[in-house]
């Protein structure tokens, strides 16, 4: 089943304990070479977070659609769909 897409979206899962997180790059992506090499790795990665001011890449084994994610406008982490425009 599909949902909707998740694009920029701020804030952080409410059950991480559902979705394995891996940091791709702690420092120096961009949020294209973000979304190129998630796309790359897939079907291990399946959605992004990004992080603009720590240039910081972390993978999601499943889509961000799929989460129970709690929209937080402070936050500076961003979830991302594959599908998603960059």
């Amino acid at each position: 089943e599909v949902g909707c897409l998740l694009c920029a979206i701020p804030g952080f899962d409410n059950t991480p304990s559902r979705t394995n997180q891996t940091t791709h790059l702690q420092s120096g992506a961009t949020l294209q070479c973000c979304m190129d090499d998630c796309r790359a790795a897939y079907p291990a990665c399946k959605s992004i977070i990004f992080h603009a001011r720590y240039t910081a890449c972390y993978f999601l084994d499943d889509v961000a659609q799929n989460s129970q994610l709690v929209r937080d406008e402070e936050s500076e982490f961003l979830h991302w769909d594959l599908d998603c425009e960059v």
